[in-house]
């Protein structure tokens, strides 16, 4: 073989297993991806959930649909709920009592958050505490 085709069959080789590697990375990373918070293996068992979920201070209006609930980080300050979705960046939010889930439990053991921000402001519509609190 001439040195130009022994050339080329390295560059080939070399390709080949670059382009295994990307492949590799990108499907390992798709697998462990989360979109808005929801991990690709919960996102059917959310959707039914926040389908269902009633505001608990008026169980005839609908806590949200997909884009306003998510997972959060939740923590109790002083016998209140504080919590901010998951991907959030801005501050945690006070939650008022009477938003705070006490008749159902969550899906999937994890605190979920549904409401809406506006700039530094949070509206909070519903939220629930895993099982960790």
């Amino acid at each position: 073989m001439s040195r130009g085709g022994a050339g080329w069959v390295i560059f080939i080789t070399a390709s080949v297993i670059s382009l295994v590697f990307l492949v590799t990375a990108l499907v390992g990373r798709a697998q462990g991806q989360e979109h808005h918070g929801h991990r690709l293996q919960d996102m059917e068992l959310h959707h039914k959930f926040y389908n269902s979920w009633m505001m608990p201070d008026n169980r005839a209006i609908s806590c949200c649909h997909d884009q306003d609930c998510r997972p959060a980080e939740a923590r109790m300050v002083n016998g209140q709920w504080m919590a901010r979705q998951d991907g959030d960046d801005g501050d945690f939010t006070p939650i008022p009592p009477d938003k705070v889930e006490t008749e159902r439990d969550t899906p999937d053991g994890r605190n979920h958050l549904c409401g809406r921000r506006d700039g530094r402001n949070f509206t909070t519509f519903c939220f629930i505490a895993g099982a960790g609190g």
